[in-house]
């Protein structure tokens, strides 16, 4: 205890004598003036640690100025299970950011970015343009797609900086590879290219007596239909609803050739699919529980290639194979990354990528210096350069991604991909977007099971869909659990209408 407690008392110094040797005056204030800066979030979840540990750094710098934390919404109830109706989260910050005593600073997430975007359109964020210009921060140290999906959201303006950022590229095998005789990927690879190589591979070892697929979607090994088309088919950005969310777009050729192309794909095993899961958990039905990197797909050497998202996955997959190499029977091998698969019809779309947290200033900030300064000290090098020694996220300043603990691997893989259309804005809970996939993830899972075709099962997408979407559109108040529960109900009939044929 002793020792572990001079450990944490070294880091503890060491990330102090870097912060304070690094400072070179980023978001030091000359002032003594005590001053309160408010920070708004949208989601209060009663836990103030993951916001504080944000700003702890800035603060310390800072002491005369006070960070008063305010959320639009308070959902801490539901940790308790406290029955709580939806709130309109929009409306809920505009109405913190439309009162007589502002926040200076607002903090979105991924999740709820959708927020931030319509509340640009009403102008209630200051351009961070000015601020820029006026200050030593060069754009030009910032990952690229970073700061081009940023003013995505404010029509080509910046609205916003984020410090943290997460992105996804593809891992691949290089012993699997160079066993085979099939070249390697390269950054800027197509799906097309991809998936050729991923039936090269599976072609080589079809006579294995343990399957090897060319790629998998999901490293963890188990995805269904509907995962693997939303991963595949997001970059061609196809639509599920049209945009008065009338109808169900899904019945068409577009969709029809996503998904007729990845059933045959998984049929001749070039894509896992959740026949990985099948075999995994039975091998604990025959009291044989294999060995824990046996149930990741890569780690196990049982895919060539398959994506990962360079935060919390790469950091767990770094964690699992040090851990794997101390056991007996584990098979090193060699790995790297290139950058994630685009469409060859749309090549200027990358990847799923998120930025955390998304930092602004209100329009109507009382204390807009201060709330710049936070911002500024946030997405500075200083700030950088210590979060680079404490943990192995994605910073959006380019330089700190070189490298991955001992590993020489191409982590420019993560930082020079296209810029993405899918930045965290994922279906909310209870919108037309998320029922209508729900809705569809049941009847493709009669697919997977060959208890229907893919024209049957779209066929009755469609149609149900169409009725879901017309309730909602005459009762937008309709209660989301009891349409959740009609499309249980709905697709347990046509269970039990297979089951009596």
């Amino acid at each position: 205890m002793k020792r572990k407690m001079m450990l944490l008392s070294l880091a503890t110094l060491l990330i102090t004598s870097l912060f304070l040797s690094a400072c070179n005056n980023d978001g030091e204030d000359a002032s003594d003036e005590e001053r309160v800066l408010r920070v708004a979030y949208v989601e209060g979840y009663g836990d103030m640690d993951w916001y504080h540990n944000q700003t702890e750094l800035f603060e310390f710098q800072n002491e005369n100025i006070e960070i008063e934390f305010v959320s639009a919404v308070n959902y801490s109830g539901r940790y308790f299970g406290d029955s709580m109706e939806e709130v309109d989260e929009v409306e809920a910050m505009r109405e913190l950011m439309d009162s007589p005593n502002p926040p200076d600073v607002v903090i979105f997430e991924s999740g709820n970015v959708n927020v931030f975007k319509e509340l640009i359109t009403e102008g209630h964020f200051q351009s961070l343009e000015t601020f820029i210009s006026d200050s030593d921060m060069n754009l030009d140290d910032f990952v690229p797609s970073v700061i081009e999906g940023l003013r995505t959201y404010g029509n080509g303006e910046l609205y916003a900086l984020s410090p943290h950022y997460t992105s996804t590229a593809m891992i691949y095998n290089k012993t699997l590879f160079d066993d085979a005789g099939v070249p390697y990927p390269t950054d800027g690879i197509t799906w097309d290219q991809t998936l050729d190589l991923a039936k090269q591979i599976t072609s080589f070892y079809e006579e294995d007596e343990v399957t090897k697929y060319g790629f998998a979607f999901e490293g963890y090994g188990y995805s269904d239909l509907m995962d693997r088309a939303e991963i595949y088919s997001a970059q061609l950005e196809l639509e599920m609803i049209d945009e008065n969310k009338e109808y169900v777009l899904v019945n068409n050729d577009q969709w029809k050739k996503v998904f007729t192309d990845l059933i045959e794909l998984q049929e001749n095993n070039v894509v896992a699919g959740d026949d990985f899961f099948e075999i995994m958990y039975s091998s604990y039905e025959n009291d044989e529980p294999a060995a824990f990197y046996e149930e990741d797909i890569f780690l196990s050497g049982r895919t060539a290639m398959t994506l990962m998202e360079g935060s919390y996955q790469l950091n767990d997959f770094v964690s699992m194979l040090e851990q794997a190499k101390l056991e007996e029977n584990f098979n090193e091998f060699d790995w790297d990354f290139v950058t994630y698969p685009v469409h060859a019809e749309n090549p200027e779309v990358g990847g799923p990528m998120s930025m955390y947290p998304i930092l602004t200033v209100a329009s109507n900030a009382q204390n807009a210096d201060d709330a710049w300064k936070l911002i500024e000290f946030m997405n500075s090098e200083t700030y950088a350069k210590i979060k680079s020694k404490s943990n192995n996220d994605l910073l959006t300043r380019k330089e700190y991604n070189n490298k991955l603990d001992q590993y020489d691997v191409n982590m420019a893989a993560f930082t020079d991909a296209p810029v993405s259309s899918i930045t965290g804005d994922y279906y909310s809970y209870g919108d037309q977007n998320w029922l209508i996939q729900r809705l569809g993830n049941r009847l493709l899972r009669f697919v997977d099971d060959d208890e229907l075709s893919l024209e049957e099962a779209l066929t009755y997408w469609e149609d149900y869909g169409n009725q879901m979407l017309q309730k909602i559109k005459e009762n937008p108040e309709i209660d989301i659990d009891e349409l959740q529960e009609e499309i249980y109900e709905y697709t347990r009939s046509l269970q039990e209408e297979f089951w009596n044929q």
